[in-house]
């Protein structure tokens, strides 16, 4: 049995949605806000912050990112490890968006030479 991230209540572990609710169980809770984000998300759209896991530095289990002991080996994580794997996180994401905004410019490029 496993609790309802959004009611609390206790359901089946493979249960795809919650009895008492009826909440979708792809879901989670933001660990930094508490509010109820998809359960794969790697930022929470509410609070804007990473919630993707790392891996720990000891054992390699997968730790959210805002816990400071890994649940498996209970080794601290290092808050200066956090930040530097956040701040890789959020250049993958810069990164992406500037490709984005390239392809779109070239493409209005594009359009903007047929017309005239």
């Amino acid at each position: 049995m496993k609790d309802c991230p959004a009611c609390g209540e206790k359901i089946k572990d493979d249960a795809l949605k919650c009895k008492f609710c009826s909440v979708d169980l792809n879901l989670r809770k933001c660990p930094w806000c508490a509010e109820i984000i998809e359960k794969n998300a790697k930022k929470c759209k509410h609070c804007k912050s990473f919630v993707a896991k790392l891996n720990c530095t000891s054992c390699g289990d997968a730790v959210e990112i805002a816990e400071m002991r890994c649940p498996n080996c209970v080794a601290k994580m290092v808050v200066a490890e956090v930040e530097q794997r956040v701040a890789a996180e959020r250049r993958k994401l810069d990164l992406k968006n500037w490709l984005i905004l390239a392809v779109l410019v070239a493409l209005g490029a594009f359009a903007l030479s047929q017309i005239f």
